[in-house]
């Protein structure tokens, strides 16, 4: 590691940071290894998902007292809407398949997408 008398403190330090995680992996993989670990953590998984379904319920209940809908209402209302364009889709194709060549064409001219009109109708710019 060190080069003639100077001692590299870089390296010096380097070496210190690898023993130092080595130390700390080692001991992160024995304590892992045990009983209390894994019920410490079945414990702490526990207890967030008993805060998050607190909150939930809390938040459902601040959103009613408000008259507000929840994530659930919108989804219901979501899916009913979708139902119902459905239903008016297949209605309106039974409608064009019973009027079936008995229905006009649609003979109106569409207006242009420009600002000038139409050559036929009108009469030439002259421009001195």
């Amino acid at each position: 590691m060190p080069h003639g008398r100077d001692p590299d403190f870089g390296d010096i330090w380097r070496d210190l940071l690898r023993r130092w995680e080595d130390a700390g992996n080692s001991l992160g993989v024995d304590a892992m290894k045990t009983v209390e670990f894994s019920q410490g953590m079945n414990q702490a998984t526990n207890l967030s998902m008993a805060a998050q379904s607190l909150f939930a319920q809390t938040f459902s209940k601040y959103l009613t007292a408000m008259n507000l809908p929840t994530r659930a209402d919108v989804s219901a209302l979501s899916e009913r809407l979708q139902a119902v364009e459905g239903r008016i889709e297949e209605i309106r194709l039974m409608l064009n398949d019973r009027q079936g060549d008995h229905a006009q064409p649609d003979r109106r001219t569409k207006p242009t997408r420009n600002r000038r009109p139409p050559l036929a109708d009108a009469a030439p710019l002259e421009r001195s």
